[in-house]
């Protein structure tokens, strides 16, 4: 379960981070990668955006790979409009 603002936001985000060559998915995966990103940050209020961003690629079965660090991540969340 997720809400529209979250799933819009990790469609976005999933899109940029595979645009600049941070992010590596199955092929076709896009999608499920941002529902999952959407999930996980749907039903979690005590960790910072960034922190559950990356929680939820690590655990992803989809994500091949991706390559940022914290710093960088929270830079492009800024870029994207959103703080946390």
């Amino acid at each position: 379960m997720t809400t529209p603002f979250l799933m819009q936001f990790s469609v976005r985000l999933v899109q940029v981070l595979l645009e600049r060559d941070h992010l590596e998915v199955s092929p076709g995966s896009e999608m499920r990668v941002a529902q999952h990103i959407a999930a996980t940050l749907h039903g979690s209020s005590m960790q910072s955006l960034v922190s559950l961003v990356i929680k939820a690629l690590e655990r992803c079965d989809d994500v091949e790979e991706f390559y940022i660090g914290n710093e960088e991540l929270k830079d492009l969340v800024t870029d994207l409009g959103v703080t946390g």
